[in-house]
């Protein structure tokens, strides 16, 4: 199944991801109350990578998660700045707005990149 695939991937890559939470289902309905808090049983979040191919539930873990990201910490968003998903950038600037955070940087590898001030 692929939680046994994913997992079999991060212990090859990781060794024994005991920092690593996988949450299986979709955005926003996984991100409650009990899901933050086990996420943040160790701490504020040092790195979030956000990769969902839509900016719906990007913009929902964005808002939901952002201020539990340490400062000085990174949001690594994946398609932010490609050719043709003008829409995602369009929509986690407007987030990054109402959460009033800067917009993400865009790297060379078409990412954005938010580091918390």
């Amino acid at each position: 199944n692929k939680r046994e695939t994913v997992e079999k991937r991060l212990s090859l890559a990781c060794g024994s991801p005991h920092n690593i939470k996988i949450i299986e289902g979709s955005v926003p309905k996984t991100i409650n109350d009990e899901v933050v808090d086990s996420i943040l049983e160790n701490g504020e979040i040092s790195f979030m990578h956000i990769d969902m191919n839509n900016a719906e539930p990007e913009k929902a873990a964005l808002e939901k998660l952002y201020k539990h990201v340490a400062k000085g910490g990174f949001i690594l968003l994946d398609d932010y700045g490609y050719n043709g998903f003008g829409f995602q950038k369009k929509a986690i600037d407007s987030m990054c707005q109402s959460i009033r955070c800067l917009p993400p940087l865009c790297l060379p590898t078409g990412q954005g990149l938010i580091i918390k001030t």
